[in-house]
């Protein structure tokens, strides 16, 4: 891991789903990762521990970093990545009405001038801003849509990343992340809550069965961090939108508990029920749509389950 010509990259918010992966698909293509969480190390359980355990596989991982104390900037100073991925955000309550967007400026807005001055200073080749399909004006939805605070915060600090950066020739690129799939993702997502409840036997409530999301695999969203990466090393910066499964909730669920829960993990799929809930569409563009092996996709996720004993701990919650 300690290869001197490598490019270096650093990804903040390190100990999340899909900065995991986005990790380990940078080392598998010769990166030297460093990956930077904000809490003490034994802070860390459960979900977050076996993540922290396999980002030791393929990245040097740092502790006790937060952006709101100046410590990333710090940290920027000292290692001077080639790369930074501006992964982190307040992702507390983030689907609900009472989002602390205070909490959120204080960790991702007014961290941002000494952030961007560091990474001007040292020279960085690029940022890669990790945004979501929930801003305004993405998810094929018009800017005048109404967003959520979450949603709103995220675009805030977009804008003030690339407004500061562009003053000083940094360049900025940005991953809008649709709704990423996989192993180790949250256990409160639709993917484990289906497992669990046909583990237990226990009727699951679609809550918008006419949703319509863009379901996109973790290690297909890693594999676009990889070549946008490359493009900052080369002077490109982009905006990338990955797309992958166009699909309402209702078709979704039936997609896991056919290809995964049965086939895969030979569970009888749980009992599903519906309400009435209000429908939304969020989806990144046709023309980013990436090729997909869903065979694989589902015969991965089952091996990592059963590598991880996640089975027996579904079962237990």
């Amino acid at each position: 891991m300690n290869d001197a010509a490598a490019p270096v990259v650093a990804i903040s918010g390190a100990s999340s789903f899909t900065a995991l992966w986005i990790a380990r698909a940078l080392r598998a293509n010769g990166w030297h990762v460093h990956a930077l969480c904000h809490r003490h190390e034994d802070a860390y359980a459960g979900l977050r521990a076996l993540r922290i355990g396999l980002l030791r596989e393929c990245s040097e991982v740092h502790f006790d970093l937060c952006a709101e104390d100046g410590g990333l900037a710090r940290w920027v100073r000292r290692h001077r990545p080639d790369v930074w991925i501006h992964h982190h955000h307040w992702m507390e309550a983030f689907r609900s009405s009472d989002y602390d967007s205070a909490r959120a400026r204080e960790v991702g807005l007014d961290p941002l001038p000494e952030l961007v001055a560091a990474l001007a200073h040292e020279r960085v080749a690029g940022v890669i801003y990790s945004g979501t399909f929930f801003e305004p004006g993405e998810g094929g939805n018009p800017p005048a849509t109404p967003a959520t605070p979450y949603a709103r915060s995220k675009q805030e600090v977009w804008e003030a990343l690339a407004s500061q950066a562009g003053a000083t020739g940094l360049g900025v690129s940005k991953i809008v992340i649709p709704n990423p799939i996989g192993p180790l993702e949250n256990e409160d997502r639709l993917v484990p809550s289906l497992v669990r409840s046909s583990l237990q036997g226990a009727p699951f409530a679609l809550g918008a069965p006419d949703s319509v999301s863009d379901y996109l695999p973790v290690d297909v969203l890693a594999r676009v961090y990889v070549t946008t990466a490359r493009e900052l090393l080369a002077g490109r910066a982009l905006i990338r939108r990955p797309s992958g499964l166009i699909a309402t909730a209702r078709d979704w669920t039936q997609t896991v508990a056919r290809d995964l829960i049965k086939t895969r993990l030979g569970l009888d799929p749980c009992p599903l029920t519906e309400a009435s809930g209000p429908a939304s569409s969020f989806r990144n563009p046709d023309t980013e749509r990436e090729s997909i092996d869903w065979e694989r996709v589902w015969d991965d996720y089952a091996r990592w389950i059963t590598r991880l004993d996640l089975l027996d701990r579904w079962r237990r919650h």
